[in-house]
């Protein structure tokens, strides 16, 4: 596993009003291409990733897979909007922009992405 020495808490809340206190992340792995990608200079066209997804993500966030945590490796059951799959199925890219600047990384709001596959 990759460790990574630079770590804070977040706490986010959704439409719901539950608070959900995330473990800790790294503040600069997702600047280093080298921790995902094999090329020095990587692509959209060409990625050339160091393992497959989610795995890839898994290897550094490990404490996010299991229970309690948002299933992944699924099909979705019905229209998610223009969020990408990975294989066709619910993966952690699904939600998180690896290159993204946003608060964990999340490619809309927390309410909007919730929203985008769990419709009140």
């Amino acid at each position: 596993m990759r460790r990574h020495t630079t770590i804070r808490l977040m706490t986010i809340t959704l439409c719901s009003g539950i608070g959900l206190y995330l473990l800790p992340l790294s503040l600069n792995a997702h600047q280093r291409c080298d921790l995902c990608h094999l090329s020095p200079s990587p692509t959209q066209q060409q990625a050339d990733l160091a393992g497959s997804l989610p795995g890839l993500c898994i290897d550094c966030h490990a404490e996010r897979a299991g229970n309690g945590e948002h299933i992944i490796n699924v099909a979705p059951t019905g229209v998610i909007g223009n969020l990408p799959l990975v294989n066709g199925k619910l993966g952690c890219t699904t939600c998180h922009d690896p290159h993204g600047t946003t608060p964990m990384q999340l490619r809309s709001s927390a309410n909007d992405l919730c929203m985008s596959c769990h419709p009140r």
